[in-house]
């Protein structure tokens, strides 16, 4: 049992690090001042990115039904060729809508991906007895040349101009494709599955999960736009320098990846869920009112000092069985989608009709939401375990 679930954590290592190749490659760096150089305002920004998610919501959808029939190596393999033909068009465009054409790409090579590599990843540290921290892990794994996108990204668009930043992507996109394409990864998602259950995604403890995650990614998809924008054509920063910033930003995300897992075997899935939310409000409101670079930088690190992808996912791969993995992380997907498609929309149109402060506190207000469901989901799980309503509920306290 050890030597196997040994086995498979490694395999999904190596998956992880050929899926992160392409995250050398910080398009949020580039792609809010490059729209604006081209004409754009902040507002379109927002309306492009929130188009964009309507791509990658249908493209979890489908991600899903062809990883049942076909599995995990199919949807790896489209999600990079759509990565190669994203950063031809971002390339070879010479206007707003190429560039949107491009995004488009991205977002559903993005979206073919993030199910098939969390039900892949569920399946396998839910074997483990430190579910949550495994998850940080191998999340970590995946993100880590995000840490160091932004600073790369900024330079060479300094340097040698934007255009040189997506044929970068173009290479690395092929290399990524190549190393998949060798790997044999058939039977990632295949350990010991348990009957399937019925209903799931309709299961009150669930829709609370989804929405509360609904209002994180309202808020969370709207930050690095706006910022972006922010940074480097009000407050007239460079592209290095915001580099820099998202550099501490990133660094910090991917450290908290690891210990927000560890904390949250240790402390309870949701008290943590609850703790980002907290601390999101408090960076949010910190960022509306500095200007100093090295201030901004503390307040957007601030930002990520706990994240809720490992303590979420860690409680799924234990509430649901693994037949419902699919479905539970696409619904979830579907609703972090939903957000990504309001957040920029909404924050961009208080950002330009108002201020980028007024747009921070919004975000910061949204996220209250977030955090009340999450307290009102942990008050429902206690009551089914006192209760004893679900045998299958996941007791956390």
């Amino acid at each position: 049992m050890a030597t196997r679930v040994k086995r498979e954590l490694l395999k999904l290592t190596a998956i992880s690090l050929s899926l992160a190749l392409v995250g050398l490659v910080g398009l949020n760096v580039v792609i809010p001042p490059y729209i604006a150089s081209l004409g754009g305002t902040i507002f379109l920004v927002g309306a492009i990115y929130s188009s964009i998610s309507v791509a990658r919501a249908l493209s979890k959808v489908v991600s899903g039904f062809i990883r049942d029939r076909l599995g995990d190596k199919v949807v790896f393999l489209l999600s990079r060729v759509l990565y190669t033909i994203a950063f031809i068009t971002l390339f070879s465009a010479t206007s707003i809508e190429g560039v949107a054409l491009g995004l488009l790409f991205v977002a559903l090579a993005m979206g073919f991906e993030l199910p098939a590599f969390m039900s892949a990843a569920a399946t396998v540290v839910a074997e483990t007895t430190f579910t949550a921290t495994f998850f940080g892990v191998i999340l970590t794994i995946r993100s880590a040349p995000i840490v160091v996108s932004p600073i790369i990204t900024g330079f060479i668009a300094d340097n040698y101009g934007v255009r040189a930043v997506f044929l970068i992507g173009v290479f690395l996109s092929l290399i990524s494709l190549a190393l998949l394409y060798k790997m044999n990864i058939s039977r990632i998602g295949t350990i010991e599955r348990k009957p399937v259950e019925r209903g799931v995604v309709l299961r009150r403890d669930f829709l609370i999960l989804v929405t509360s995650t609904y209002f994180l990614f309202t808020s969370l998809s709207a930050l690095i736009p706006i910022f972006s924008h922010w940074v480097v054509k009000r407050l007239k920063y460079s592209y290095t320098i915001l580099g820099f910033m998202l550099l501490a930003r990133n660094i910090t995300a991917s450290l908290s990846r690891i210990y927000s897992g560890t904390l949250a075997d240790r402390f309870g899935h949701l008290n943590l869920l609850i703790l980002v939310g907290v601390t999101r409000i408090t960076a949010l409101l910190a960022l509306s009112l500095f200007k100093d670079p090295l201030l901004l930088a503390i307040a957007i690190s601030f930002h990520e000092i706990l994240v809720a992808a490992p303590p979420r996912s860690a409680y799924i791969s234990k509430v649901f069985s693994k037949e419902n993995y699919g479905k539970a992380f696409g619904t979830i997907g579907l609703a972090q989608e939903l957000g990504r498609m309001t957040g920029p929309l909404l924050g961009g149109y208080i950002a330009e009709k108002y201020s980028h402060e007024l747009a921070f506190i919004s975000l910061a207000l949204i996220l209250v939401f977030y955090s009340v469901l999450i307290v009102s989901l942990k008050i429902l799980t206690k009551q089914h375990a006192r209760n004893r309503e679900h045998t299958n509920i996941y007791k956390l306290n």
